[in-house]
């Protein structure tokens, strides 16, 4: 989570969404400064859920380390718990153009139009579907961005008067690389959702919610294919 908070491409499926989920606008910030923005739409049935999102960098950080990124989560929801099912997330900047999908245990990788080797998916839920899906203050837990995963203790927890929860992190990545993180966490549109998280590994960078509402705050939610050396699986059937 030093990293970017990587979005994802979106899916095809055969599932009936439903036609309004909730959509959350983001401003993205870097060492304290405006630095770009990400737009959310979660939907569910109560059963399945699907988290879509696109993020890029504006201004300064725009000329100085332009990147721009989509994805798309899907799964299951069990007994208040989410079981992610597929990742894919596209993402682009000076030096890469990567797209990665994670599906039944595996993680492949398109990265600058070669193919790299599979391998096992990271460890733990994807941030997405735990952000967005089911966000909570848990003491332990283990999240992924979908190529590395993040272990997380909780060093502090409290609500507000103004009913915001507030929670600090420890952060030990793969690598055993330490951060800090925040995360303030609310109810908005019916739905408890993040409205501020930070991660502090030497510079803090993170996301602040502007809005959020029923109706789309964004109308361009094209789905970029899914390149065809990823959307097989290993018995050579086209996924879903």
């Amino acid at each position: 989570m030093a990293g970017r908070l990587t979005p994802l491409l979106p899916l095809a499926l055969a599932v009936a969404w439903p036609a309004q989920g909730l959509d959350l606008e983001y401003r993205g910030v870097i060492g304290g400064t405006e630095a770009g923005s990400a737009y959310v739409r979660v939907e569910s049935d109560g059963e399945r859920y699907r988290v879509r999102g696109m993020m890029r960098t504006h201004g300064v950080w725009d000329v100085l380390a332009p990147w721009n990124a989509r994805f798309v989560v899907t799964g299951r929801i069990e007994g208040g718990r989410v079981t992610p099912e597929a990742l894919v997330l596209h993402e682009k900047d000076r030096r890469k153009d990567r797209t990665i999908r994670v599906a039944d245990g595996v993680l492949r990788q398109l990265k600058d139009g070669k193919l790299r080797p599979e391998r096992p998916a990271p460890a733990g839920v994807d941030l997405m579907s735990a952000l967005w899906v089911r966000a909570r203050c848990e003491a332990e837990q283990v999240l992924n961005n979908g190529r590395h995963y993040y272990t997380m203790t909780r060093t502090a927890h409290a609500v507000g008067d103004d009913g915001v929860e507030r929670c600090e992190y420890a952060i030990v990545d793969d690598d055993g690389e330490r951060s800090k993180g925040r995360i303030e966490l609310a109810e908005r549109g019916g739905r408890h959702v993040p409205l501020l998280v930070t991660i502090d590994a030497g510079i803090a960078r993170g996301l602040e919610l502007v809005r959020a509402g029923a109706e789309p705050l964004i109308d361009d939610w094209e789905d970029a294919p899914v390149p065809a050396a990823l959307a097989l699986d290993r018995e050579g059937s086209t996924a879903p």
